[in-house]
């Protein structure tokens, strides 16, 4: 009988030697080749922000029933050090406590009530999620307004920004050449619980979604935080609006991939359609120089120090005629010609022909940026990252509250595959459950091989926990509680497949969406 026991313990023993070593495997695989997702190190910092000119912004805030969090975050964002037209657009959707009233009274007590426009939203359309039907009322209010907006700025309710965050975000965008740039906010972590599964939460997003591969725009990795996302007007506009996402219960993840997988057009065929460059009113003025995502004025497309004629000269918008000394290469023809590109009158030369006209000095010839030069077509540029100092103030006090947040996504992040599932699973269970259990099992045995192997992958893990961990302030301690963490995320992830199926999933603020909702 001692022999038949050693033989099994023996086995035993085996099997978790290969389960600690494959756990181990995936855990170097992690770190050294998932994008280094694990270092936390993509920041929004608080770079040079003085730009040539301020794009003009619209925030779009949909509110449901956030009456109590409003005197704080809706004053932290009127109250943005923004030197460009800044305006927000609230969209009260169906809120009971007061929620509108409470903004003009925040408004009104900054003495800004011209800045913010309050909408009552109208009923939930079928086909749509709450919080995507008062996003497209906010965007399509906002785009009535003069001036229209060339960015928008998509924020939570629950959202305390920093004072300079917009700012950031716009100098970001602008200077990198981004459609869409999105934070994900510090999140409440001042419970036990939050400081227990906060952290945890970020890091798996990140893991799901590494973000220098979302900020690499030769990789199809795309996400983006719903809590704080700035989008050009023409990126929103090129993908159909944010109605293309509408059925999306995961709508920040949704949107990303709608943006960074739609290309481009090759530059002048759909220049008026894609990219609404107000060249009509084009003008060179000293040295200053304008991004072409900006609406209003329009773009001053000229290097620094460029040698700049006046009184008597031909004027600049005579030489975007596009002629073959151009950096494009490519000469518009008659109006009439069905072949031609339509392009704006005013790079039509004032003179009869455009052969009368001087040939423009080297030094003027208009240099276009790369996304507007006649390449191919190439995928357009996001940023994800992260930030202390713009924070959510939702408050996940409980087991509870932390539990039905992750419940009402998880499965649908598995497009409700009972497959993926099973998959899911099994692999938590791999990667997190195993080395602690291996690790407890080979020192109460004596088997030291499975013993290091399995401590060895356990510190392993605590490792890479670590910099997401400091990120909140918390003890270094719960980087070794990873193991015991993921046990109840995999828990709540079954949950909610179980909700599911019992058409009680996606719950939230009293809306309970079907199945039919998409993952995004």
């Amino acid at each position: 009988m001692f022999s038949k026991w050693k033989k099994e313990n023996t086995m035993i023993s085996e099997i978790g030697l290969w389960l600690c070593v494959l756990s181990l495997t995936i855990w170097v695989i992690l770190l050294g080749f998932w994008g280094q997702f694990w270092r936390s190190d993509q920041r929004l910092t608080r770079q040079e922000t003085d730009l040539p000119m301020f794009p003009n912004i619209c925030a779009v805030i949909p509110a449901r029933n956030e009456a109590d969090l409003l005197p704080v975050t809706l004053r932290s964002l009127l109250n943005q050090d923004y030197p460009g037209h800044f305006r927000v657009v609230l969209v009260d959707d169906s809120s009971t406590d007061g929620t509108a009233n409470v903004a003009r009274d925040v408004a009104q007590e900054l003495n800004k009530t011209q800045q913010l426009h309050v909408l009552s939203g109208q009923p939930l359309a079928p086909g749509w999620t709450g919080k995507l039907w008062a996003l497209h009322q906010g965007i399509q209010y906002a785009q009535t307004l003069t001036p229209p907006p060339d960015y928008f700025l998509l924020t939570d309710a629950d959202i305390e920004h920093d004072a300079l965050n917009l700012r950031c975000l716009v100098a970001k965008a602008q200077q990198e050449d981004l459609d869409l740039v999105s934070l994900m906010v510090r999140l409440r972590c001042k419970s036990i619980w939050e400081k227990l599964l906060i952290p945890a939460f970020v890091f798996f997003f990140q893991k799901l979604n590494p973000f220098p591969w979302v900020n690499d725009p030769t990789k199809s990795t795309a996400a983006a935080a719903g809590g704080c996302i700035l989008i050009t007007r023409e990126a929103l506009t090129r993908i159909g609006g944010i109605e293309v996402v509408r059925d999306a219960l995961i709508d920040d993840c949704a949107l990303a991939q709608a943006v960074k997988s739609t290309r481009f057009s090759q530059f002048p065929h759909e220049i008026n359609s894609k990219f609404k460059i107000r060249l009509e009113k084009f003008a060179l003025s000293g040295n200053q120089r304008q991004s072409p995502r900006l609406g209003n004025p329009p773009a001053v497309l000229v290097p620094p120090g460029t040698p700049v004629r006046t009184t008597g000269e031909t004027p600049a918008s005579d030489w975007l005629n596009f002629s073959q000394n151009s950096k494009f290469g490519v000469t518009p023809s008659s109006p009439s010609s069905p072949s031609s590109p339509s392009l704006p009158h005013s790079l039509t030369p004032s003179s009869p022909s455009s052969s009368s006209l001087p040939h423009p000095p080297h030094s003027l010839t208009p240099s276009l940026p790369h996304f507007l030069t006649p390449s191919s077509p190439s995928s357009p540029k996001i940023w994800l990252g992260l930030t202390d100092s713009t924070q959510s103030l939702r408050p996940y006090p409980s087991l509870s509250t932390i539990w039905d947040m992750v419940a009402r996504t998880a499965f649908t992040q598995l497009n409700y595959s009972f497959g993926l599932l099973i998959v899911t699973v099994m692999g938590m269970i791999l990667i997190y459950i195993v080395p602690p259990v291996c690790a407890i099992f080979g020192l109460l045995t004596g088997n030291s091989l499975v013993a290091i192997a399995a401590l060895s992958t356990w510190l392993l893990m605590a490792y890479a926990y670590l910099p997401t961990i400091r990120l909140y302030g918390c003890s270094p301690a719960l980087a070794l509680c990873l193991p015991g963490i993921a046990l109840l995320y995999t828990l709540m992830t079954v949950d909610s497949a179980v909700r599911h199926w019992q058409n009680r999933g996606g719950t939230w603020k009293g809306r309970v969406y079907s199945k039919t909702i998409k993952a995004g």
